[in-house]
C-alpha cells in the first residue's frame, strides 16, 4: 500500500511518509529493493501477448491472493464466502478462489448485481452468491444454505471498506462458519471486535 497509506503507528508512519513516500501516483516510484521483481519483457508482452495495462491490474489479484492463499491457506474442495464481493479486491478474491478449486459464494447487497458478475465469469456452478438484507439470522442462514450440503464453510474473507461504520457479512458469516474455519480480515472496517460481531460467541 506504499503511497496510498500513511501506516499505523509512529515507525511505520516514518518509513511510509518519508524514505518510502514516492509511491505508485509518482511520476518516479522509490521502491526496497527486496520487494522489486524482474518481469521477462518478451515473453510476457510478445509471446503471450499481455498488454501493459492488463499486467497491473496483477497487482490486485496479488492482494487477494494473498489473503487466500497466504493467510487462509484454502485447499481444493474447500468453500469460501467472500464479502463484500463486489469491489474491486472482492471481486479478484472470487476468480482466485475458482481458479484455485475452491467453491465459492458471493456476498453483496444487489441481487442483479450479483448475477450479473456471475454471468460474466462464465457461470460457474461452484459460485453462488448472496444478497444480503441486513437481518444476521436471516442472512447467515441464506449463506449457509448456499454452500455445498448447507454445510457450512471453511474460509470467509472480509473486505469490508472502513467507511461502513456497521459491517453487514461479518457478523452473518461468524454464524455459519464450520468449526476451526478460519475468518481473514481483509479490508478496513473500524470498529471493536465486538461492534464487528455483536452476537454471543457461544452461537459462533
Amino acid at each position: 500500500m506504499q503511497a496510498h497509506h500513511g501506516g499505523d503507528g509512529e515507525e511505520s508512519h516514518r518509513k511510509l511518509m518519508k524514505e518510502w513516500r514516492d509511491g505508485a501516483l509518482q511520476q518516479y516510484y522509490s521502491v526496497p529493493l527486496e520487494n522489486v521483481f524482474v518481469l521477462n519483457e518478451t515473453r510476457l508482452l510478445k509471446e503471450l501477448k499481455y498488454t501493459p495495462a492488463e499486467l497491473t491490474a496483477t497487482i490486485v489479484y496479488m492482494v487477494a491472493a494473498g489473503a487466500l492463499i497466504e493467510a487462509a491457506n484454502i485447499k481444493i474442495g474447500e468453500t469460501v464466502v467472500i464479502g463484500p464481493s463486489g469491489g474491486s479486491f472482492g471481486g479478484a478474491a472470487i476468480e482466485v478462489a475458482l481458479a484455485m478449486g475452491a467453491n465459492v459464494v458471493a456476498l453483496g447487497r444487489n441481487e442483479e448485481k450479483l448475477m450479473t458478475m456471475k454471468e460474466r465469469l462464465g457461470k460457474p456452478d461452484r459460485l453462488q452468491f448472496v444478497a444480503m438484507t441486513g437481518h444476521v439470522d436471516k442472512d447467515s442462514a441464506a449463506i449457509r444454505k448456499a454452500t455445498p450440503g448447507g454445510a457450512g464453510f471453511e474460509v470467509y474473507t472480509d473486505w469490508t471498506p472502513g467507511e461502513d461504520v456497521e459491517p453487514l457479512y461479518l457478523p452473518a458469516a461468524a454464524l455459519a462458519i464450520k468449526g476451526n474455519g478460519r475468518i481473514v480480515m481483509s479490508g478496513s472496517a473500524s470498529g471493536t471486535l465486538y461492534s464487528l460481531i455483536p452476537c454471543c460467541y457461544t452461537r459462533i
